[in-house]
């Protein structure tokens, strides 16, 4: 029996020729892996800028506006008791990313926009529902069972066990009964 002499992969390979020495070689070898790593980075940042872009919107915020903002530091404070959104702040400055707002203490502090949402004052809101229960007024023609049915709704969280509950026709009952 003959043994089988092994084929290494070296064997059979063409190299490259890219210099004269060996470190003349590396570098050229290294300078050409840099090159390809710089194109295939651009590439992908330029794919994930065009994807950003697709659902990015501008802000709508304004100066004078005011606003809510994000608290991220939770020092000697209880984080899952703490309230997510301090304010009304007011805008003092705003561009693309970053905006300057007065807090109520009279200091100031630079947010990101994504950190604001808008502030809407309570007269607001009350003139708002004003308005939606003179529409429900005017609309009354459908029954008050599905009015009161729709107001529960919106008061309670939703689950499996209360989504069956509503299904139910001897569910309605058991509300009425509630309210």
């Amino acid at each position: 029996m003959k043994p089988r002499t092994p084929s290494l992969p070296a064997t059979d390979v063409q190299r490259k020729f890219y210099g004269e020495s060996f470190a003349s070689e590396r570098l050229q070898i290294l300078q050409k892996a840099r090159e390809i790593a710089k194109a295939n980075i651009e590439k992908s940042q330029e794919k994930y800028k065009h994807q950003h872009d697709k659902k990015a919107e501008p802000h709508s915020f304004s100066i004078g506006q005011q606003v809510w903002y994000s608290q991220t530091d939770f020092l000697n404070v209880n984080r899952k008791l703490a309230p997510k959104w301090i304010g009304p702040a007011t805008i003092i400055e705003v561009n693309d990313s970053v905006a300057k707002i007065k807090l109520q203490n009279n200091r100031t502090k630079m947010l990101n926009v994504k950190r604001l949402k808008l502030f809407i004052p309570k007269e607001d809101l009350l003139d708002d529902q004003d308005e939606q229960d003179e529409q429900n007024d005017a609309d009354n023609s459908t029954s008050n069972e599905k009015i009161n049915l729709d107001a529960f709704q919106n008061n309670r969280p939703r689950t499996r066990a209360w989504a069956k509950l509503i299904n139910n026709d001897a569910a309605s009952t058991l509300i009425e009964e509630e309210m």
